[in-house]
């Protein structure tokens, strides 16, 4: 298992999939967060919780569902069907 090896890394390869589907990261920042993974915002600022960061390096995919909301500006139906189900 492949952790991160710093935030750099980490912000790296987020920015390198925003690049990919054509979205502009305002602000890209980890904050310690109870209740869930990660936050966006229609403006482009994006919140990735302080313990992925400790999580192995294949959860990227996740991040990219995060960027398909902000790209997509809704949580609707048909965002949930871009999720693979487990």
């Amino acid at each position: 298992m492949r952790k991160w090896k710093n935030r750099d890394e980490f912000k790296k390869e987020v920015k390198k999939f925003a690049d990919k589907i054509d979205i502009k990261v305002k602000s890209l920042k980890f904050r310690p967060m109870k209740n869930k993974w990660a936050s966006c915002s229609t403006k482009g600022n994006l919140n990735f919780n302080l313990d992925l960061l400790k999580m192995e390096y294949a959860l990227v995919g996740y991040f990219n569902f995060v960027f398909i909301s902000v790209k997509r500006c809704d949580w609707n139906r048909s965002f949930f069907l871009l999720i693979p189900s487990a």
